[in-house]
């Protein structure tokens, strides 16, 4: 399925920074300015005609909001779910998407079907196991595939079930995990927990943080002021007298925590990191690959540039540092999967592609906000400029 950007209000959406900054752009435009745009085509695939949009599911699906409600349309931008619910989601790969009616949420197919009745305050996607976790009644617990409880006490806090088959719990103040049955295999008796990754959770009890293996035996020592999940490159971020460090499943230290900031590892193989206000980028041994220079970073994204800032400017480098799309933005967000990034220039943003050209942007002509192409063409409002300028 064809990737298409998605526009709102002349500008893009991808990340929350991109939006906040859109606030004097949407005082300029009209109300319906949302829609998808096809950077090979160079124009709208499906004009601006939403309230809100949300990216393409697998299925060929995404979620829109017209006129106060939510639906979903086809990537012709036919509504083939009629907009009919208060809030929705995407559709996920299991096939089903949540959506709120008169308060309550529930679960549609890919048919508009509500196969799982819109009766619970929250609900979240289904875990690999076909587990859900759902608030009711004041509560949290969970459902099968059917909409049917799993039969487990109620608790008070929840989280997704992990890869291991277990999910964290909360009750009378204590963090345990219970696995899919519902029963209870590691006593609620933490401070707080975290979901198990690679094998491991990380668990609080009395003020310090250690690491348990599924079975619940502490396999590192609570040691420290914070930790978070094993990555996929096997080191967690540790806290230790308010700086930050790394460590392996061993509980051995990988990086000193040393550091003012570091990001997580999560599926980068370099992380930004900061020290005394400057920011660079280290590998999972701990080494500087690319030196502390910069006032902000972003981390790389799968095309192999990251975009950092030095002084007022934002350009983009490579994982040598390199800088490979010139320091001359006022603000810039990381490349998306599409190979777009929205970039702000002069209370303007646009998407530049990897050679840092600028696909489309908004601009300003006659007093009106238009949208243009890589061709400077106005493919936004669907007038000519004598009928823009006349208005």
């Amino acid at each position: 399925m064809k990737n298409l950007l998605v526009i709102i209000a002349g500008v893009f959406i991808n990340t929350a920074i991109v939006q906040a900054s859109l606030a004097s752009d949407f005082q300029r435009w009209q109300r319906f300015a949302n829609g998808y745009f096809d950077p090979e085509q160079k124009d709208f695939a499906i004009p601006p005609a939403f309230d809100f949009v949300m990216n393409f599911a697998d299925n060929g699906l995404a979620a829109v909001k017209q006129y106060r409600k939510w639906g979903y349309i086809n990537i012709h931008g036919d509504m083939v779910i009629p907009a009919q619910f208060d809030d929705a989601r995407g559709f996920t790969s299991n096939g089903l998407a949540r959506v709120q009616q008169d308060g309550k949420w529930g679960y549609i197919n890919d048919a508009g079907e509500m196969v799982i009745t819109a009766q619970f305050g929250d609900v979240y996607d289904f875990a690999e196991n076909g587990i859900a976790r759902v608030r009711h009644g004041g509560d949290w617990r969970y459902i099968d595939k059917k909409g049917q409880l799993i039969p487990s006490s109620p608790f008070k806090y929840a989280l997704d079930f992990a890869e291991n088959g277990l999910a964290v719990v909360k009750e009378n103040g204590s963090y345990g995990f219970i696995n899919d049955q519902g029963k209870i295999v590691i006593p609620l008796q933490f401070d707080f927990a975290h979901s198990f990754s690679n094998g491991l959770a990380a668990v609080s009890k009395n003020g310090t943080w250690g690491y348990i293996n599924d079975a619940g035996k502490i396999v590192i020592a609570p040691q420290f002021d914070d930790a978070e999940k094993f990555t996929k490159n096997g080191i967690a971020r540790i806290q230790q007298n308010g700086k930050y460090g790394f460590i392996n499943h061993h509980g051995k230290t990988v990086i000193a925590a040393n550091l003012d900031w570091a990001g997580r590892f999560t599926d980068h193989e370099l992380e930004v990191v900061q020290q005394n206000r400057k920011v660079g980028f280290i590998n999972g041994k701990g080494e500087i690959i690319i030196p502390l220079q910069f006032d902000f970073a972003h981390h790389f994204t799968e095309n192999g540039l990251a975009a950092v800032r030095q002084g007022d400017q934002w350009g983009y480098i490579d994982t040598q540092g390199k800088m490979i799309i010139p320091l001359q933005f006022d603000l810039a967000d990381s490349f998306a999967e599409n190979g777009l990034a929205a970039v702000k220039n002069n209370d303007h943003w646009g998407y530049i592609n990897d050679t840092g050209e600028m696909v489309i942007k908004s601009d300003t002509v006659c007093n009106r906000l238009v949208i243009k192409n890589i061709d400077e063409k106005i493919i936004w409002p669907r007038k000519t400029l004598a009928e823009i300028c006349a208005e």
